[in-house]
């Protein structure tokens, strides 16, 4: 499933930023902030692909969600991979990205 929520807790200064080093590493060069998943964004509704463990009534256990506590959650999206475009043989990612996923997997 999708959830998009919003950062509550992000300066509202840091919505003006324009360009960010990936993942707050200055060993990064300097992305455009659309490129990046920063919070710092003029628009900050964030997104985390998410897999529902068990949901009781209205609330919904999942495991990965990328928000803080109290971040208002906006709406819940079913994930389907092909509607996503994430089964595209061509899609690319740049370097920088690339090896910050290959960081993060080696740490799991």
């Amino acid at each position: 499933m999708l959830v998009l929520y919003w950062p509550h807790l992000i300066d509202p200064e840091r919505r003006t930023l324009r360009k960010v080093h990936p993942m707050g590493r200055k060993d990064m060069p300097r992305q455009g902030i659309f490129a990046t998943c920063s919070s710092a964004r003029p628009n900050p509704v964030l997104v985390s692909a998410v897999p529902l463990l068990e949901r009781h009534g209205n609330t919904l256990k999942v495991r990965g969600l990328e928000a803080v506590d109290g971040s208002p959650v906006i709406d819940i999206k079913p994930y389907a991979a092909s509607y996503y475009g994430a089964e595209n043989e061509n899609a690319t990612v740049p370097e920088w990205m690339a090896q910050l996923h290959r960081e993060m997997n080696a740490e799991m």
